[in-house]
């Protein structure tokens, strides 16, 4: 916490705790230092590839799917909403996803997170809007791994607008999902 920590307190720690401390030195990738402020600052920067870089994986969020405020419903695009346990994300914008969890295929599509300004939204969220799937999945636990950032997440001066932006993503992520596949 607030950068206290250090080798020489884990080593402290470690008498008092009864655990043992190894050393290991620091990685670099492609002459960049792997680090987790690294990795963050990536994903703050909407650039996953390099995160995924760094973490050696790709970067993906689990979590159960919660009731919304159903407002992607009323617009024509539902979403399945994911709560963030965190107050801070290291994602802020609209991605293309792949889900994982909604039975045996893989599902892709559009994702929101963020607070979503549009509609007055005030707590931080995930909100996944799948393409081509239909189905009640609250309570169902999924993983969503982050792709490719479209945008950054904009207030809009109606809902009407909103619905054009969203419509908008969800063609993007079609396009980029197509070119994946060719």
């Amino acid at each position: 916490k607030d950068r206290q920590g250090n080798i020489n307190l884990l080593r402290e720690l470690a008498t008092k705790y009864n655990y043992e401390v190894e050393e290991i030195s620091a990685q670099t990738l492609d002459e960049i230092k792997v680090s987790s402020t690294k990795v963050r600052n990536f994903l703050l920067d909407g650039n996953i590839k390099e995160a995924n870089k760094l973490l050696a994986h790709p970067f993906l969020i689990k979590g159960k799917v919660v009731h919304g405020d159903k407002i992607g419903r009323t617009l024509d695009f539902p979403t399945a909403n994911i709560s963030l346990k965190r107050q801070v994300s290291p994602l802020a914008g609209i991605y293309t996803v792949k889900v994982w969890g909604l039975g045996d295929k893989l599902l892709f599509g559009a994702a929101n997170v963020g607070t979503r300004p549009a509609v007055n939204g005030k707590e931080n969220r995930i909100e996944v809007h799948l393409l081509d799937f239909q189905g009640d999945i609250y309570g169902r636990l999924i993983r969503v791994q982050f792709c490719h950032k479209l945008r950054d997440e904009t207030n809009f001066p109606s809902l009407e607008a909103l619905k054009v932006a969203i419509a908008n993503d969800v063609q993007q992520a079609r396009d980029y999902f197509a070119a994946l596949s060719e």
